[in-house]
C-alpha cells in the first residue's frame, strides 16, 4: 500500500465513525492527516494505529446522590407533603 491514502470518508468508515468525529480528531492532532487544498489524506498505517489506541468512549456518567440514596431523608410511603405557603 505504499503511496496510497484515505479519505475522511474512507477512514471514517473503517473506524466506525461519523465523518466529524474523523476531522475532529484530526484538528485536535489525535489523528495525523495531510490536508490538499479542503481534503484531508491519511495514511493507512496512522488509522489502524489510531483505531488499537485505547479511547475514552466520551463523557463520564455522572452520578448524582439524592438525600434518601445518602440516608439522610428516611423512606416515605405515600404521596409526599405539600409544601406550606
Amino acid at each position: 500500500m505504499a503511496g496510497t491514502t484515505l479519505t475522511v470518508g474512507e477512514a471514517a468508515r473503517i473506524l466506525d465513525m461519523d465523518p466529524s468525529a474523523v476531522r475532529r480528531a484530526i484538528l485536535q492532532g489525535r489523528l495525523p492527516a495531510t490536508k490538499f487544498g479542503r481534503d484531508w489524506a491519511l495514511r493507512p498505517e496512522d488509522v489502524a494505529a489510531y483505531q488499537r489506541r485505547p479511547h475514552r468512549g466520551g463523557r463520564p456518567r455522572r452520578t448524582i446522590a439524592t438525600k434518601r440514596d445518602t440516608g439522610d431523608l428516611p423512606p416515605t410511603g405515600g404521596e409526599p407533603e405539600r409544601a406550606r405557603r
